[in-house]
């Protein structure tokens, strides 16, 4: 049987969006991310001041969307934070 956490040491792991995100990314991807639109391999994480944490762009010249892990899920259209 799985250990089983309780709600503080939830809110303990996961305190904040990085931590969330992180999480979310390693469970849905593992180390390899793909493009939730049309599922490449060949994608590239988009950093500097003006994007958006966890945001990733398909360099797939058919698709070259922009996306982040939560396309496809809840959380895709919702403005709530993932804590």
């Amino acid at each position: 049987m799985k250990n089983k956490l309780t709600l503080p040491q939830f809110t303990t792991l996961f305190d904040t969006e990085e931590k969330c995100r992180e999480y979310l990314e390693k469970s849905v991807w593992g180390d390899t991310p793909s493009c939730r639109h049309c599922g490449s391999l060949k994608v590239c994480r988009i950093t500097g001041k003006s994007a958006r944490p966890g945001l990733f762009q398909c360099e797939e010249k058919q698709c070259a969307k922009q996306f982040t892990v939560t396309v496809g899920t809840a959380f895709q259209d919702t403005h709530l934070p993932l804590t």
